[in-house]
């Protein structure tokens, strides 16, 4: 039982009763929203990465109700980027990615800014697609492929792209072991 486990100190346990209080069906209230905060608060403050990567994200992105507050999101969604956090590298390199790029209202395609804070953005993009894709997860490396193929933060490089894509097709056991890792970690 979650809320048991969570009661009882748990950091694993809080922080899947604070994801699933957020992700709660329906389109949640304010109090689920705080609930879920406590509780992910709870883990954070055990030193639960997954916890300030799901805490980081809701607070960065305002989910379900839960209040913006981008300072202490990006916050702890670098803390769990540098831990290395997969859904930290995702949250983090999505965003970052949407500051810096806007629709050509000519072409319909996203065009990357050239300001040096967009710049400097995109190519921590990359490096944040590319640790992510490191740990052998599937969903970081189609974003790296989609990254080294749209030339962010980095020219353009259709070959890399390709070779990345086929890692999907057939990744190495160095990544399958690593993923595996990962997400017994997560649980």
């Amino acid at each position: 039982d979650w809320v048991a486990s969570a009661a009882t100190g748990r950091a694993a346990a809080q922080r899947r009763l604070g994801r699933a209080l957020l992700w709660h069906r329906g389109n949640g209230s304010r109090a689920l929203a705080q609930l879920a905060a406590q509780w992910l608060e709870r883990a954070v403050a055990q030193g639960d990465i997954n916890a300030q990567a799901l805490l980081g994200g809701a607070l960065l992105r305002g989910w379900q109700h839960m209040p913006i507050d981008m300072k202490r999101g990006m916050a702890l969604l670098e803390q769990a980027a540098a831990a290395n956090d997969a859904l930290a590298l995702s949250y983090l390199s999505d965003h970052l990615h949407a500051k810096s790029v806007r629709q050509s209202r000519q072409t319909g395609l996203q065009e990357h800014l050239t300001d040096e804070e967009s710049v400097r953005n995109l190519a921590r993009v990359l490096d944040l697609c590319t640790r992510w894709a490191a740990l052998g997860n599937a969903l970081g490396l189609y974003r790296l492929a989609m990254r080294l193929h749209d030339g962010v933060g980095a020219p353009a490089d259709k070959v890399a792209a390709k070779a990345v894509a086929q890692l999907l097709l057939h990744p190495p056991s160095c990544l399958k072991a690593e993923h595996a890792k990962q997400v017994r970690d997560e649980q």
